[in-house]
């Protein structure tokens, strides 16, 4: 099974939000109700986050096993290529995500080839993309889970 889940706002215009309609929209589902029903035929979950991710993360994260998390997140600079996220930091705005937990930790990356168009980065930020990877991390690293864990930042322009 695997979760893709986007950052949204609540007209779903962001970049983020408007990738993960077309990737769910790419492939058969079992269901067209819309995004947040379930798996589709090929065990993909597709899943919105509005606000804070803390809930989110409680119902779609917490207490289950996955093949492969991706999420997706709006960069808001100037930089034009997708950004791989690789390392998630203990910070949430000027505060600690999590007490006596590590600085940082580093997300389940494959290995992976060259790609002209993604660029591998070491800064997430410190607000809610970094929360939920960290606290994924966090959450795979406890249970010992291989899970392949992806975050991209999406340029505003793809």
């Amino acid at each position: 099974m695997t979760l893709i889940y986007a950052f949204a706002n609540r007209w779903s215009t962001n970049v983020s939000a408007r990738v993960l309609n077309e990737i769910a929209n790419s492939f058969p589902s079992l269901s067209r109700e819309g995004l947040g029903v379930g798996f589709d035929s090929k065990g993909i979950s597709y899943q919105k986050i509005y606000g804070h991710p803390k809930t989110f993360f409680q119902t779609h994260i917490y207490g289950k096993i996955y093949d492969s998390i991706i999420g997706l997140g709006d960069f808001y600079g100037d930089f034009p290529k997708i950004r791989l996220e690789t390392i998630a930091k203990n910070q949430y705005g000027y505060k600690p995500i999590s007490t006596n937990s590590p600085f940082q930790t580093t997300l389940n990356t494959p290995p992976l080839s060259y790609n002209p168009n993604i660029v591998i980065c070491k800064n997430m930020g410190n607000y809610n993309c970094n929360w939920i990877a960290y606290q994924t991390q966090l959450y795979l690293n406890s249970k010992d889970l291989d899970t392949i864990h992806l975050f991209f930042h999406l340029p505003k322009k793809l």
